[in-house]
């Protein structure tokens, strides 16, 4: 199986980082992370997403495309970790205590190597990238297809409409809001709504409780909302 090892009962994917991309990987030799899965089939068919994924970036990295926001954001929050300081953005940074922010003044003057990119990841220097509540939902049913391989077309299509359905009717009362920003106000605008919709249609109540079923838990899409 290529790129896969086993850790106990739990498959990972594993895959050594090129030498001519070394230089966009600082302190990291191989790229490593869970497949989230005990299946042997289904570990296979998310290490070939992955792989393809991999491929892709190094694809354009070798056209000298510049990368994206994603990824200058997680390598920020990948170099302030092997510092052993949390990721903060400037506005959070602002707002914390001034200690703090000596702190890591005080770091990359003596312990951290002064270069434009430590001084981004401990001094906030890259924005979180958006992650809108429509791109979760695709990223998750697509993560989970391996699971399901075994349903027709027509058991897949009812596995995944309710989410759907789920997730465009929260879109359409409070936008395609990326999942950091969705509060608890947000949640009790879906419920308001759903509320006023059983009372005016005449609607059983399990519509809208569904609907935050799969919204909510593991079976739908994992804390998507919460």
């Amino acid at each position: 199986m290529r790129h896969i090892i086993k850790i106990k009962s739990w498959y990972h994917f594993k895959r050594r980082i090129p030498k001519r991309y070394k230089k966009y990987y600082e302190y990291q030799d191989v790229i490593q992370v869970s497949l989230k899965t005990t299946s042997e089939a289904v570990a296979i068919q998310r290490a070939s997403v992955l792989r393809e994924e991999l491929d892709r970036l190094w694809s354009k990295l070798s056209e000298n495309t510049s990368l994206d926001k994603n990824h200058s954001y997680h390598k920020a929050v990948h170099t302030a970790q092997t510092f052993n300081f949390s990721y903060k953005s400037i506005s959070e940074l602002a707002s914390s205590d001034i200690e703090k922010i000596v702190h890591r003044l005080d770091a990359l003057q003596s312990d951290v190597p002064e270069t434009p990119e430590n001084i981004s990841a401990l001094l906030g220097g890259e924005e979180k990238p958006s992650f809108p509540i429509s791109e979760a939902i695709d990223s998750f049913i697509e993560f989970e297809k391996p699971n399901h391989t075994r349903k027709s077309e027509d058991q897949l299509r009812k596995w995944k409409n309710p989410k759907l359905k789920a997730v465009n009717n929260f879109i359409l009362v409070c936008g395609d809001l990326s999942i950091e920003k969705i509060t608890r106000n947000d949640i009790l605008a879906f419920r308001s709504w759903w509320h006023e919709r059983v009372e005016t249609e005449n609607l059983s109540p399990n519509s809208p409780n569904k609907d935050f079923t799969h919204l909510r838990t593991p079976e739908g899409v994992k804390e998507v909302v919460m």
